[in-house]
């Protein structure tokens, strides 16, 4: 459980310093996790969308970001400034 909090905070972290915006919300469980299965195929959180698109979890962000693909998707989506 201790490393699953460090990751939270990790992601919290690197989201603030980068400008980005979420939520931090308390689901209810196993209702939460139906719907996230019927809309994306996945059950787990986090579950992340970007613009209205599944990106997937955390996993994926982190590999995206190390891809070089999640900066510009957050630009594309408004989410960031763009760097003149």
């Amino acid at each position: 459980m201790e490393r699953i909090a460090a990751v939270r905070c990790s992601l919290a972290r690197w989201k603030r310093q980068r400008g980005i915006e979420f939520e931090r919300r308390q689901p209810d469980g196993s209702e939460v996790q139906s719907a996230l299965a019927q809309w994306t195929g996945q059950r787990t959180v986090p579950n992340g969308f970007i613009g209205g698109n599944h990106i997937g979890g955390c996993d994926k962000a982190t590999a995206m970001h190390k891809e070089g693909k999640l900066v510009p998707l957050l630009t594309e989506a408004g989410a960031i400034a763009k760097v003149a």
